[in-house]
């Protein structure tokens, strides 16, 4: 098991301030997704299943952490951007 190490800092960099806390909530739920399977990708349909959200909420989650840049499309997944030094497109 990895630990997930989250800066005390977080909720006021400038990227997270401005998606709120449900948008944020679903990118910390990815993040921990990623450390588990050693990657820098969700595939999208995982992406429901992170978070309990209902489908609107969470088309507006991602719609926020793609505007954010936190992450960033790629075929079938969605990228954390800058995770492994992998930029998305």
């Amino acid at each position: 098991m990895a630990i997930l190490m989250i800066p005390d800092d977080i909720v006021s960099h400038p990227k997270v301030a401005k998606i709120g806390p449900r948008a944020a909530w679903l990118h910390l739920c990815a993040v921990s997704y990623c450390i588990r399977y050693r990657t820098d990708k969700v595939h999208k349909w995982m992406v429901s299943r992170l978070a309990d959200f209902d489908d609107s909420e969470l088309d507006d989650c991602i719609q926020l952490l793609f505007g954010s840049e936190l992450w960033a499309k790629n075929g079938d997944y969605y990228m954390i951007r800058d995770w492994l030094g992998i930029e998305g497109e």
